[in-house]
């Protein structure tokens, strides 16, 4: 679809189980169109934990494809992978390289919880976050089983969040400030 036109290089849409879905990274109250600020504060921060992740053998990808499927290769705002940038020089990550997926929800907080949930605990991706701006926290979703995950936790302001024994994540660096 690139080749022929039909979609331009960063048009917002990902393929979720065969059908091209439009991505919404807007602000509760704010066209689907419109990249919001917290959304996109929210994916700035996902994107420094890169230089903690990399004396570890791991990066971050923000709002770059993950191959789960043939039918699906969605584009979480975050996904911390094994290896290092170049080793994806020639195919996206699969989900046995995918330790941790983070989806930053506001507008899209329902389908985050639902669709997104179930396409990556079908896959088998040990950790998916929601970084929620709408209720300031996380919710952590570990254990896939199946199309859900057997555990789940909701972090709040000033707690921490474990990542797959590699690093520790204050709650409060992944939201916006208080205002």
């Amino acid at each position: 679809m690139l080749s022929l036109g039909i979609l331009l290089e960063g048009d917002p849409v990902e393929l979720i189980e065969g059908v091209l879905v439009r991505k919404n990274r807007s602000d509760a109250g704010q066209g689907e169109n419109v990249h919001g600020p917290r959304h996109a504060y929210a994916v700035s921060c996902l994107a420094r934990l890169d230089r903690r992740l990399e004396p570890l053998g791991a990066h971050i990808r923000t709002q770059l494809p993950v191959t789960l499927s043939n039918v699906s290769e969605p584009e979480p705002d975050g996904a911390i992978v094994r290896g290092a940038p170049r080793d994806f020089a020639s195919a996206h990550p699969t989900p046995e390289q995918v330790l941790v997926v983070f989806e930053v929800a506001d507008s899209s907080l329902e389908y985050d919880r639902t669709t997104k949930q179930r396409l990556f605990a079908a896959a088998g991706i040990a950790t998916y976050v929601i970084v929620n701006v709408q209720a300031e926290c996380l919710e952590v979703f570990e254990e896939p089983n199946g199309n859900q995950y057997a555990r789940t936790a909701t972090l709040e302001r000033g707690s921490k969040l474990a990542l797959s024994g590699l690093i520790e994540i204050s709650v409060n660096e992944l939201l916006p400030a208080v205002s």
